[in-house]
């Protein structure tokens, strides 16, 4: 008796190679040269070589991508992001390389660090800071990342750690991404504010109202 084929609406053939990362393959990756994949709307229903895939699988009214010289593996998951700040330190960043270069932006009472990050978060509007976060996020996703962790921790006062949440509760809306956010509140602590009085701050303020709005 025939095996019932099945019918996927989305084949990719010819994998020049199919990587599985199947944990019981031998190679660790799981290389099928020349692979095939079947798959029906969000769910993968096959994969395996032209062979197996010639006895399974129906393909009369399956759209056919050829990945023929192409690497096809499952998305990367990027488990630790800040993804979500103000601006761009990649100045002080090429200054870094220089001998010295950093203690010369200090020395000038130029901030660096996290505390520059701080307040170049703090001061960008909550339109722009999302509008930056979604080109980098199409980026990762051009470049197959697929799900995505996200934390706060560079505002470290309520308003910036909620705009930041906010920010990363609109991606979650409208990206393709799977993403997760994370509230890392205590990722430092403010200047204007001590230590034990900013701990008791994220405990009894900060931390009930993320978990009241659901937003990490």
């Amino acid at each position: 008796m025939n095996q019932k084929k099945l019918k996927p609406n989305l084949v990719i053939k010819n994998c020049g190679q199919l990587l599985t990362v199947s944990e019981n393959s031998k190679d660790l990756v799981g290389l099928i040269r020349n692979g095939y994949v079947g798959i029906m709307g969000e769910k993968i229903i096959f994969i395996g070589t032209k062979e197996e895939y010639d006895r399974q699988i129906d393909d009369t009214d399956s759209q056919v991508i050829d990945g023929s010289n192409r690497v096809v593996l499952p998305g990367f998951v990027d488990c630790h992001t800040h993804l979500v700040f103000g601006k761009s330190r990649v100045e002080e960043y090429a200054t870094g390389l220089i001998p010295g270069g950093l203690e010369k932006l200090r020395d000038s009472g130029i901030k660096t660090g996290m505390e520059a990050s701080v307040d170049m978060t703090r001061s960008e509007p909550e339109d722009l800071l999302y509008l930056e976060s979604h080109n980098k996020i199409d980026r990762m996703i051009r470049n197959g990342t697929t799900t995505i962790e996200i934390k706060s921790g560079y505002g470290l006062d309520k308003e910036t750690e909620l705009k930041q949440l906010r920010v990363i509760s609109k991606l979650k809306q409208n990206t393709k991404a799977d993403i997760s956010a994370t509230f890392l509140g205590a990722h430092g602590w403010p200047r204007e504010m001590s230590k034990d009085r900013y701990i008791d701050f994220l405990i009894n303020e900060m931390i009930p109202m993320v978990a009241e709005e659901k937003l990490a």
